[in-house]
């Protein structure tokens, strides 16, 4: 029985055993899961702490990336307020801080960058130094670093194309780039493509990846993608008055009389009011000037040159002791059209003039004249022959004669000359039955009666300049080969120099043909000669009218336009090339070619970049600042007129504008931690645009918009 009950207990420990070790297993299990869900738990935490880490410096990063884009721009706004410019004095502007940030520029970098800057690209990476940012606690949080180039005077190729014909300035679309190295001569492929597929570029690299070879020949050195002008002021430098509207009819411009006065008045313009009424009678649709006792002025043919020829013809009288004298007076008044054929010309109703003697006969002989030169009233004119063209201008010719007889028993000797004072009277074209033009007084003119038979030489009188012939001081006497019959005045000298005229008779905003501000210098000022000056003349300086006027609504932000501080040859010279050199609006003649447009825009940089440090366009007017002979020399011929030099500046200047500082920027910006190591770095290229003109509300900040952005991967 022992024997049994030791064997039962012994299986029973043994089952009992069994279980306790199941449970061990169990619980052995239960420990080890526990344990690897503690450590998984454990290693999850560390992990979504360090991405919760990571995640916050990467915000950091961001965050510092942000700042250093706002510190980048508000760093290139100091430096230009520094320095007080309107246009970038640099190629690269790299960071100035306290440590050097080598590696700045990656590969992908520099394809953001013409050509023709990658060395010094990278020679101006080795500059680039970190600015450190710190806490109030004077703790290093973070630092940025950049380098930055000038786009500011390049062309906007998304905004010139596709190009038109040029003409006279009103559309961006004129700016011919067809001769920059890009294009080679072939930009109408360029165009077509851009029409038909491109239509716009985004970035630089683009532009030079997909155009080169479809229309471009090389890389881009001259263009960009991106511009934007805001509307110039009058004087960029003094800020952001608006500039005065011309557009409209007369009786719209009226209704701005005071303001357009002042604005005259600011250019420095003599006798603004009357200018004013010129201006009146420019725009108007009728051939009757505001006020006839002054220079202002209508495209009808006007009183330029009178001259008088007479002889006495003696003859023996059937009475005896009597002798015949036949006394023939002949009175020419020249009338001077100098106006294109764009513009009509209305035909004027020939008028009466008035012939009296003025005094001075030798007293022996007063009996003798008395009959013969009596004041001689109205009489009937007829025209001599034909129009007279004269250096394609039209002269008009007009014929008054009188004969008398008188039968005397004064034997006057057939070789004497009598010497007589002739006053010519008034004279007054009329158009329409209105006053068109009208000389009150004429100098008085002696004259020489012959008694042989032969008619006199012409004693006269000529007006300097027709536009003033209501005043008699612009009078004088004229005798033999000084009178130029169908022929500028020999006394037409002056001013800017004898040109042609115009009158536009439609207002300025009107399309046919599209009404420029640079019209202005049409207008006279009063003085013999001389014109609003869009450029400096003989006699004065500019008269910035450019600066200080608009045509309706054309001063909206535009892209497109070039910068005139640009110190790129070739960009500058679209500006001018194929500029229509014409003596009026519409009218026709020869264009500028490359080779002078290169002139032209080679002075204007000299100008500003050739001296010890940059001297800015501030203002448009300021492209016109040489001298005529100089401009001569641009134009390429000697003998240009003032308007046919007027021409270029008229239809180039609305292609230019002073409202851009364009940049593309590499920015680095690194976050530090609380021991002072860098732990996040951010890298970025921007394309930051800045206003030149002061915030109107704080003239210590300029306006400024990221226009492109781009993250940089190493």
């Amino acid at each position: 029985m022992r024997v049994l009950q030791s064997t039962a207990a012994t299986a029973y420990a043994a089952r009992k055993t069994g279980r306790e070790g199941i449970a061990l297993v169990i619980v052995l299990g239960m420990l080890s899961l526990l344990v690897i869900i503690g450590v998984g738990f454990a290693i999850s935490s560390r992990t979504e702490r360090l991405a919760a880490k990571s995640y916050a410096d990467s915000v950091r990063g961001k965050q510092m990336l942000q700042a250093a884009i706002a510190r980048t721009l508000s760093d290139v706004d100091a430096y230009m307020n520094t320095f007080n410019l309107i246009y970038p004095d640099f190629e690269f502007l790299p960071s100035t801080g306290v440590t050097n940030a080598y590696g700045m520029i990656s590969d992908e970098a520099t394809n953001y960058f013409p050509d023709s800057a990658q060395v010094s690209l990278q020679s101006e990476n080795q500059k680039v130094e970190w600015i450190e940012l710190q806490n109030n606690d004077n703790d290093l949080v973070g630092r940025y670093a950049y380098l930055i180039y000038n786009h500011s005077g390049m062309i906007d190729v998304n905004a010139v194309f596709p190009h038109v014909d040029r003409d006279q300035g009103e559309s961006l679309f004129e700016l011919d780039v067809n001769q920059l190295p890009e294009f080679g001569g072939n930009a109408s492929q360029f165009s077509d493509n851009m029409s038909a597929s491109w239509t716009r570029f985004e970035s630089f690299p683009e532009l030079n990846v997909i155009a080169i070879n479809s229309g471009m020949v090389q890389k881009a050195e001259n263009l960009f993608i991106y511009s934007r002008f805001p509307p110039d002021r009058n004087a960029i430098d003094g800020g952001y008055a608006d500039k005065i509207d011309l557009a409209g009819d007369t009786t719209t411009l009226e209704g701005r009389q005071t303001e357009i006065v002042q604005g005259f008045t600011d250019c420095n313009i003599p006798n603004p009011d009357i200018v004013f009424l010129n201006l009146l009678d420019y725009v108007d649709d009728d051939f009757i000037p505001q006020d006839l006792n002054t220079f202002c002025t209508e495209p009808v043919p006007m009183i330029n040159e009178m001259w008088v020829t007479s002889r006495i013809v003696k003859a023996n009288s059937t009475t005896p002791g009597f002798y015949t004298y036949t006394h023939t007076i002949s009175l020419n008044v020249e009338l001077w059209h100098p106006f294109p054929s764009t513009v009509d010309a209305e035909a004027p109703d020939l008028p009466d003039v008035e012939f009296a003697i003025a005094g001075g006969t030798p007293l022996p002989i007063a009996n003798f004249l008395t009959p013969l030169l009596p004041p001689l009233g109205a009489s009937p004119g007829t025209v001599a022959g034909n129009t007279i063209n004269a250096d394609g201008d039209n002269f008009y010719i007009v014929t008054y004669t009188w004969e008398l007889s008188n039968d005397s028993t004064i034997n006057v000797p057939p070789t004497a000359i009598i010497t007589y004072n002739v006053q010519l009277g008034p004279y007054e074209i009329t158009v329409d039955g209105q006053p068109a033009d009208r000389v009150e007084t004429f100098p008085v003119v002696q004259l020489q009666f012959p008694i042989n038979g032969q008619y006199s030489d012409p004693r006269g009188v000529a007006c300097v300049d027709p536009r003033l012939n209501y005043d008699p001081l612009q009078w004088s006497m004229l005798a033999g080969s000084s009178i130029t019959p169908g022929a500028i005045n020999s006394l037409s000298t002056g001013g800017e120099g004898v040109s042609s005229m115009y009158v536009r008779n439609q207002p300025l905003d009107n399309n046919n043909p599209p009404g420029q501000v640079g019209e202005l210098g049409f207008l006279s000022v009063g003085e013999p000669w001389r014109t609003i000056a869009l450029y400096e003349t003989p006699v004065s300086g500019v008269n910035p009218v450019i600066d200080y006027f608009r045509i309706g609504n054309a001063g909206g932000t535009v892209r497109g336009k070039i910068n005139p501080n640009t110190p790129l040859e070739d960009v500058l010279s679209c500006a001018f090339f194929a500029a229509p050199i014409e003596t009026s609006p519409g009218a026709g003649g020869p264009t500028l070619i490359w080779d002078k447009a290169n002139d032209w825009a080679s002075a204007i940089i000299d100008k500003v970049w050739s001296g010890a440090s940059v001297i800015p366009v501030t203002n448009l007017s300021e492209i016109g600042r040489f001298d005529q002979n100089t401009f001569k020399g641009l134009v390429g011929d000697p003998n240009a007129t003032d308007a046919e030099i007027e021409s270029i500046i008229r239809t180039s200047y609305p292609f230019l504008g002073l409202r851009q500082n364009l940049f593309t920027a590499v920015i680095a910006a690194q976050v530090f931690s609380e021991s002072g190591e860098p732990i996040s770095e951010n890298k970025a290229l921007v394309v930051f645009w800045r206003d030149p003109v002061a915030d109107p509300n704080d003239p210590n900040h300029h306006p400024a918009l990221v226009r492109f952005f781009k993250g940089l991967v190493e």
